[in-house]
């Protein structure tokens, strides 16, 4: 289960509390990681959210970001604003931009956001700590960074102040649509694993939500 203090400094990868081992509900699950959010991120009054480019799933990380930070003043920046903002509190963009599939850009802004910035944590992300500008920037770093999933979490634990929390898309309160069926959705961009053999059918319905089915032949 996810642990709701997390501060143990500089962790190991024998860490015991993991995203996919907890046994509450999923709503729970998201109320704990708000929770090792929240805390993280303390009484600041002066929050400055800083949002980098990306696909449409990075537009569901922001916009699952605003929602989560609608009871906080907050300002929105975009990455290529860092160089002239400052601040007490700077919270950079969970996405998936430490990675080779996205060119990690990210380890690049994270210094000058802790030039800018008193503190700076970066939110849920996933990691591939085997690239040296990665593990090098992690391992330097006063930040508290925040995994998105179990994998990205072991490989950070030992490098820098890690925490584990939810990506914060699924702070998004989707409005409920009518339909009926299964959605499977699969991703086709750098980000894929691509160890899944995609339907050779779709089925689309105006009237209900879209569905995959594997075809047969």
């Amino acid at each position: 289960m996810l642990d709701q203090h997390g501060r143990e400094g500089r962790t190991t990868g024998a860490e015991a509390h993991t995203l996919t081992s907890m046994d509450a509900s999923f709503a729970d699950a998201i109320a704990a990681s708000r929770a090792a959010l929240l805390d993280e991120i303390g009484p600041a009054p002066d929050l400055t959210f800083i949002r980098g480019e990306g696909n449409i799933g990075d537009e569901l990380i922001w916009a699952g970001t605003r929602e989560f930070l609608s009871g906080h003043v907050y300002r929105e920046i975009r990455l290529d604003e860092l160089g002239h903002a400052s601040g007490e509190v700077a919270l950079l963009t969970g996405s998936g931009a430490w990675c080779r599939a996205f060119d990690h850009f990210m380890p690049y802004a994270l210094p000058v956001a802790e030039l800018r910035f008193d503190r700076v944590i970066v939110l849920p992300t996933s990691f591939d700590a085997s690239h040296d500008v990665v593990r090098e920037t992690l391992r330097g770093t006063r930040a508290t960074v925040f995994a998105r999933e179990d994998e990205s979490y072991r490989q950070i634990a030992g490098l820098c102040r890690a925490r584990l929390a939810h990506d914060m898309a699924f702070f998004l309160d989707f409005p409920q649509s009518a339909g009926e069926g299964t959605l499977n959705a699969f991703r086709t961009d750098p980000e894929a694993s691509g160890t899944i053999e995609l339907p050779r059918t779709t089925t689309t319905s105006p009237r209900r939500a879209s569905r995959s089915r594997s075809s047969s032949r």
